[in-house]
């Protein structure tokens, strides 16, 4: 599973913090055998996400 979280407030993190605030995040609300089945959790501005072509909503 692939997680893109849009937020403009990423812009004061680096991307590692992002995955792990994400992540912790999934864990939290998911439980620890589904967080396991995420594969990339990225974190993006409104910006990088139209550069990378992800879009939010």
């Amino acid at each position: 599973m692939h997680i893109y979280v849009i937020w403009d407030d990423w812009g004061t993190l680096g991307q590692q913090e992002r995955s792990e605030i994400i992540m912790d995040a999934y864990e939290e609300a998911q439980g620890q055998q589904r967080a396991l089945g995420v594969a990339v959790a990225m974190g993006l501005t409104r910006a990088e996400g139209q550069r990378m072509g992800v879009s939010g909503g």
